[in-house]
């Protein structure tokens, strides 16, 4: 409650513009975890910020839909998170000649170990054209469980806990897909994962994230990212050798048009104002 008292004598003493950027609105669980019991005290801060600010920023649609709601007279703009590596620049060769055994799961502690763990489970419902002869484990703190869940596994595997961004973009930029088991709950809308930086990195690197599960469409208007791909026990969908490449491209292109840190900078100097700001 600090921050909103901070916020509020800001804008007494500046005249200026004040954006707030959310990362997330509030957070959600079972009664028996703590996101249960504050998520009252979170949008109540939530709805706070935002009737403070002159313009908010959200990464999803479903996170503008929910801000609407909450504060139906907050101007809100959606943006979705830059990645949380590199953003290099590839040319058509440098995606069109990759491997497409070769795999990464990246993310933090939490997000590594229940994506190997489903990784694990459905490893071989992946079509032979693109199964895993490789697998990169990029990120999160080092972990026995991980480890663990690395001994048995079918196919070569490199685990990197807390590997250096740069370090983890060369290897990133190597592969031709990324297997994430982001949700908690199966009904949650895929556009949600557009608040991961793990994910956006994928996407600035060219390479195919893949679900554990079928998922929504993810469009910006009538934008629409190439997937969601998935691998189920019954069924995939996901490109097979001969199409990676095509989509790996439109998965970099649509990430350059929507998601970069450079369209983020220009969506906020628009906010202020500064047009041609670089």
């Amino acid at each position: 409650f600090r921050l909103l008292s901070i916020l509020r004598a800001l804008r007494k003493q500046h005249r200026g513009k004040l954006v707030t950027i959310f990362h997330e609105l509030y957070a959600s669980g079972p009664p028996w975890t703590s996101a249960f019991w504050l998520r009252p005290v979170q949008i109540h801060l939530a709805k706070s910020v935002a009737c403070l600010s002159d313009e908010c920023i959200v990464s999803s649609d479903n996170f503008f839909s929910e801000l609407k709601r909450m504060v139906p007279d907050a101007r809100v703009q959606l943006h979705p998170v830059p990645s949380g590596l590199e953003e290099p620049s590839l040319s058509p060769n440098q995606i069109v000649h990759r491997d497409p055994h070769r795999w990464a799961i990246v993310g933090g502690t939490a997000l590594v170990q229940r994506s190997l763990r489903s990784f694990r489970r459905l490893i071989r419902r992946i079509p032979d054209s693109v199964a895993p002869r490789t697998l990169f484990v990029l990120g999160g703190n080092e972990n026995p469980v991980t480890r663990s869940l690395l001994v048995d596994l079918a196919v070569q595997s490199d685990y990197r806990p807390r590997i250096a961004a740069i370090e983890a973009s060369e290897i990133f930029r190597t592969c031709s897909f990324a297997w994430f088991d982001y949700f908690h709950r199966p009904n949650v809308e895929t556009s949600v994962i557009l608040k991961s930086s793990a994910f956006a990195a994928a996407c600035a690197h060219a390479v195919i994230p893949v679900f554990p599960h079928r998922g929504s469409a993810i469009s910006l208007g009538s934008d629409r990212l190439p997937g969601p791909f998935f691998v189920e026990p019954d069924r995939s969908e996901i490109p097979d050798a001969h199409g990676r490449a095509e989509i790996a491209s439109g998965i970099y292109d649509w990430y350059q048009r929507h998601s970069s840190s450079e369209s983020l900078v220009q969506t906020i100097a628009s906010i202020f104002g500064l047009n041609g700001a670089q």
